[in-house]
């Protein structure tokens, strides 16, 4: 059989010439027989579904369809621990040294013994502390940002529940992302101990009661005086949490 397109011999079983792609005529009768129907795997409980299906059976989870066949995995880029978790640690506690130490030389500036006149020159170095201590906090919480939206990356398989930038994107949210703190986190957790099962991967799963507990400190240390510890225990979990995540994600790339 010849392309009708670049005119290539092609085998007579071919639905496409090897050659250019072109769709092949057909003989008589002969129908091209379709690419079987790959499972669904829900994105909330990861139980298998019938690819007609709408809903998944066990938990009512709208289904996603993807155009990838099933094994695909994209390529994952290994993520530097001592680049993130290092950067996220020395940005928290330079912000917070930084930050006390402006409050307190602000406060002596402000309550000169000579007088009772404030020392401008005092809080102006009280005030240039504190502008030190914030964007080293901010600095802190850009370096944990990009490292969360690597991680979503690495599990884009198909069946993820968030792109990368909604992933993140959504924590900006007001109000709405006291909700979303447990899909980006808890959920990340969750769909990469799906993808290692649909992929049958021998990698270590991730402790999704980890990634839920850091979710729930993370709420109650908005609360007045209880949220001091809560905050305490939840800045400790949550690098145990990104030193976890980084292991999982390499694990996943090539050595």
């Amino acid at each position: 059989m010849y392309c009708p397109k670049c005119r290539a011999p092609n085998d007579i079983n071919n639905q496409v010439c090897a050659n250019c792609g072109t769709p092949l005529p057909q003989p008589f009768g002969q129908r091209p027989t379709p690419a079987p129907m790959q499972n669904v795997y829900c994105t909330n409980c990861g139980a298998v579904n019938d690819p007609r299906s709408s809903a998944c059976v066990n938990c009512g989870t709208p289904l996603h369809r993807v155009a990838q066949p099933a094994g695909y995995l994209p390529p994952v880029e290994r993520i530097s621990k001592g680049k993130y978790l290092g950067s996220i640690i020395a940005g928290i506690v330079v912000g917070m040294i930084f930050i006390a130490g402006g409050i307190v030389v602000i406060v002596v500036g402000s309550r000169s013994s000579y007088g009772g006149e404030p020392e401008s020159g005092t809080i102006v170095g009280g005030v240039l502390l504190l502008l030190v201590g914030i964007a080293a906090s901010i600095y802190a919480s850009i370096m944990e940002f990009v490292f969360w939206y690597k991680c979503w990356k690495a599990i884009q398989d198909g069946y993820a529940r968030a792109t990368p930038a909604k992933a993140i994107g959504f924590l900006f949210i007001p109000f709405y992302n006291f909700y979303w703190i447990f899909e980006c986190y808890w959920g990340f957790s969750k769909d990469f101990n799906m993808l290692v099962d649909r992929h049958n991967l021998g990698t270590r799963k991730l402790p999704e009661g980890l990634f839920l507990t850091a979710c729930i400190l993370t709420l109650v240390g908005v609360i007045p005086y209880a949220g001091y510890v809560a905050s305490l225990a939840s800045g400790i979990i949550h690098l145990v949490m990104i030193s976890q995540a980084c292991d999982a994600v390499n694990s996943l790339a090539p050595a």
